[in-house]
């Protein structure tokens, strides 16, 4: 198997664990304490829905904090509802 399909396998495998959660779960606070389980999954799915320039034109209104900059991108994809897949 090559690193691609190992990668599209471990994908897979984390879209099937995170389809099982129940709403609580979702809700639950991450180990970063302003994120919830469905924000850590939206931060996720962000590289596969925002471009690298539009990540990096939000860095600098947040300060040049790539953190801030990245919470604010991971804002959209988190208020979508969560169905699971």
């Amino acid at each position: 198997m090559d690193v691609v399909e190992e990668i599209a396998d471990e994908r897979r495998a984390l879209v099937d664990q995170v389809a099982a959660l129940t709403t609580e779960q979702r809700a639950t606070r991450s180990l970063r304490p302003a994120w919830s389980v469905h924000d850590v999954v939206a931060h996720l799915v962000k590289p596969f829905e925002v471009s690298t320039p539009r990540l990096a034109r939000a860095v600098l209104p947040a300060g040049d904090s790539a953190d801030r900059a990245s919470d604010r991108v991971t804002r959209r994809p988190a208020q979508r509802p969560f169905d699971g897949r």
